[in-house]
């Protein structure tokens, strides 16, 4: 394993959370994504695989292979109100569909 891509056994705080180190917060955010993703199956557009499959190809909050449910908690997270103003859900979704042409 190289430096980039060892975790760190630190203390790290994400979207408010503390985790005694990033190996436990990154298995609490993708067994939080696996208890979400039925909920998540239901919106249009949802990608067609197995569930773990979609989790392992996640690193959930951060990098999805699904609609984002942790979208609004970086939203509510950033202080800049101008940020949080572009941040909206159909400035987003503009983006999404000018980056997928659709």
């Amino acid at each position: 394993m190289n430096e980039k891509t060892k975790m760190s056994n630190k203390p790290i705080e994400i979207l408010g959370k503390t985790f005694a180190s990033e190996a436990e917060a990154q298995a609490w955010y993708k067994d939080d994504l696996r208890k979400r993703l039925p909920e998540l199956k239901k919106m249009e557009g949802f990608p067609i695989g197995d569930d773990e499959d979609i989790i392992n190809l996640s690193n959930p909050p951060f990098y999805m292979a699904c609609p984002n449910p942790y979208i609004n908690e970086f939203i509510e997270k950033m202080e800049n109100p101008i940020t949080k103003k572009l941040m909206t859900a159909s400035f987003l979704c503009g983006i999404f569909k000018s980056i997928m042409r659709i």
